[in-house]
C-alpha cells in the first residue's frame, strides 16, 4: 500500500541552478476554444536530465509536447531552450535547435527504405537547400551520403541494421519503434522528446527501448523528456517526474515521493498501487 506523502513534499524545481536549465516552460496555457488543454504549466528540464510527464488520459501532456515542438501555439506563458525564445520558431527550424522527438502514433515513410526513413532525421535539422538538390550539386550529394552513414550508425547503435535496406512496412512493432527513435537519435538532439516508447512493447521490447534510451542520456548526455502510462518504466527511469492531471501541474519531483504524493494518488484513483 502506498502511503501518502505530506504536500510539502511536492516541489517544483528541486533546488535545481537556473544555469543548468536546458528547457524552461513557464506558465503556459493552452486552449481550444472553451477546452482548456494546459493551465499555467510550469517545469524545466536540465542538461542531461530524464524527466518524465505522467497523467491520467486527457491530462494534457501531449499538448505540452505539441506546444514544445510549435505544432500548437499557446495563448500564454514563455518557453526556452538553451536560452532560445522558442515561441519565435516555426516548427521546422526546431529540430536545427536540437530537440528530437518521436511520436505516439509511429509515421514513417512505407516508400523509403529504413535507412532512408532515418537518414530524414538528419537531413531536418538542416535548410533545405532545393536548387542545389534539383540539379545535383556534389555538395547535395556529400550531404545525403553523408545522412545515410550516419543513420546506418545509429541503425547498428540500436542493433537493428538488418533492417536497412528494405522497407518499413510489415516489420515487427517493436522494431518499427526503434527506428523511429534511431531517427530521432541521427540528428544529434540535446533533447529528446519521446511519447510512449514503451506503448505496445512487449517486456523484452521495453527492457531494449529503456536501455537505449538510458545509454544515450548517460554517455551522449542527452536530456530525456517522457511521456509514458507504464509506471514501471518510469520509476525506473525518470530521475524527476511531472505530474499533469486536467491540464494543471499537480506535482512535480523525484520518484520516491510522487509515488507517495496524495494529489498524484487521486489523479490516479482506481489504479492499483502495485502499479507505481
Amino acid at each position: 500500500m502506498i502511503n501518502p506523502a505530506p504536500a510539502s513534499a511536492t516541489v517544483e524545481r528541486d533546488g535545481r541552478s537556473e544555469a543548468g536549465v536546458l528547457l524552461d516552460v513557464r506558465n503556459v496555457s493552452l486552449r481550444f476554444g472553451g477546452i482548456v488543454a494546459l493551465d499555467n504549466v510550469s517545469f524545466h528540464v536540465d542538461a542531461g536530465e530524464r524527466v518524465a510527464v505522467i497523467g491520467p488520459n486527457g491530462a494534457g501532456k501531449t499538448s505540452m509536447f505539441n506546444v514544445i515542438s510549435r505544432t500548437y501555439l499557446e495563448q500564454e506563458g514563455t518557453l526556452a531552450f538553451d536560452g532560445v525564445d522558442l515561441k519565435v520558431r516555426p516548427t521546422h527550424r526546431i529540430a536545427s535547435l536540437g530537440i528530437g522527438r518521436t511520436f505516439q502514433n509511429i509515421a514513417l515513410f512505407p516508400s523509403l527504405t529504413v535507412r532512408e526513413n532515418v537518414a530524414l532525421g538528419r537531413l531536418a535539422i538542416e535548410q533545405p537547400r532545393w536548387i542545389p538538390a534539383m540539379l545535383g550539386f556534389p555538395s547535395e550529394r556529400h550531404r545525403q551520403h553523408d545522412a545515410l552513414e550516419r543513420a546506418d550508425g545509429a541503425l547498428a547503435r540500436l542493433e537493428i541494421s538488418e533492417y536497412a535496406d528494405g522497407p518499413p512496412v510489415g516489420l515487427p512493432y517493436g522494431v518499427m519503434r526503434q527506428i523511429e527513435l534511431a531517427r530521432a537519435l541521427v540528428g544529434e538532439p540535446r533533447l529528446l522528446l519521446l511519447d510512449e516508447p514503451a506503448a505496445g512493447l512487449s517486456s523484452q521490447e521495453i527492457e531494449r527501448i529503456s536501455s537505449v534510451v538510458r545509454t544515450v542520456n548517460e554517455e551522449d548526455g542527452i536530456a530525456l523528456l517522457v511521456i509514458e502510462h507504464r509506471m514501471d518504466f518510469v520509476m525506473a527511469l525518470a530521475q524527476r517526474i511531472v505530474v499533469l492531471d486536467f491540464g494543471r501541474v499537480i506535482a512535480s519531483g523525484p520518484p520516491e515521493l510522487i509515488q507517495r504524493d496524495k494529489k498524484v494518488i487521486e489523479a490516479y484513483l482506481g489504479v492499483p498501487d502495485d502499479d507505481f
